[in-house]
């Protein structure tokens, strides 16, 4: 059985914005695990979250800073510039009334967070995660919102600004699991990237390690640097 979604709004939807210039995105890869550990499960004893979604947004909001501090640095970003990081949302089960769980491939919402750039730098990671889950929080308005046609600006409309960063959840996709008849892969990447896009894509590492696994491709390489110098500190706890 299909199903289908109609807007009541009877504007048309504008065109997709052009693929912004500017130098492409280098590919960065590391494995976090001393302080996520205490971080999650911090979150966890605090307010009952699934440690494997603390995991998700623990490490938005670190990437996040992480990134957005290294283009402050480098004088990209004044204090009051806006910056965003996005991910999608399953929304099928406010599509469907009553139907079970599970995932629809096109049945998802692009979660946004907005803050200035000088909110993030600076922030505590407990409060980036907090507005991080706000925004995890306000999906069932904003699909309700969306569909009635309350936005001014469609969320639908991505923009590849290089103050947005977009982030790709692959922790329970079971990649890790494949096996052809040589074990268990050690690494498993995109296959293709968008260099003009900022990404990161967050999954787990192989047996036995522990924690989250995030590859980025998400800084020119003048920024690289000390993108590289933030990931590291998180990487090793600090």
């Amino acid at each position: 059985m299909g199903f289908a979604v109609t807007r009541t709004s009877k504007s048309l939807v504008a065109p997709s914005s052009p693929t912004p210039a500017g130098e492409t995105l280098r590919l960065s890869c590391l494995d976090r695990v001393p302080g996520l550990r205490h971080l999650v499960l911090s979150l966890h004893a605090f307010d009952g979250a699934k440690r494997v979604d603390a995991a998700f947004d623990v490490c938005v909001a670190k990437t996040w800073q992480s990134r957005t501090r290294a283009l402050r640095l480098a004088g990209r970003l004044a204090d009051d510039h806006p910056v965003h990081v996005c991910f999608f949302a399953n929304t099928r089960h406010l599509m469907l009334a009553g139907a079970a769980e599970g995932f629809y491939g096109n049945c998802f919402y692009p979660v946004t967070v907005t803050c200035s750039s000088a909110e993030v730098a600076a922030g505590e990671v407990v409060d980036l995660v907090r507005t991080v889950r706000d925004a995890k929080a306000r999906l069932a308005g904003d699909v309700a919102r969306w569909a009635v046609g309350g936005f001014a600006q469609d969320p639908y409309e991505l923009r590849f600004t290089y103050d947005s960063l977009f982030v790709s959840d692959w922790t329970r996709l079971g990649f890790l699991e494949a096996d052809y008849g040589w074990g268990a892969p050690t690494h498993v990447v995109p296959f293709s990237y968008h260099p003009f896009m900022a990404v990161a894509v967050i999954g787990t590492p192989p047996a036995p390690k522990i924690g989250a696994r995030v590859m980025t491709m998400c800084v020119e390489e003048a920024h690289l640097p000390e993108f590289r110098d933030q990931m590291n500190a998180f990487a090793a706890g600090k």
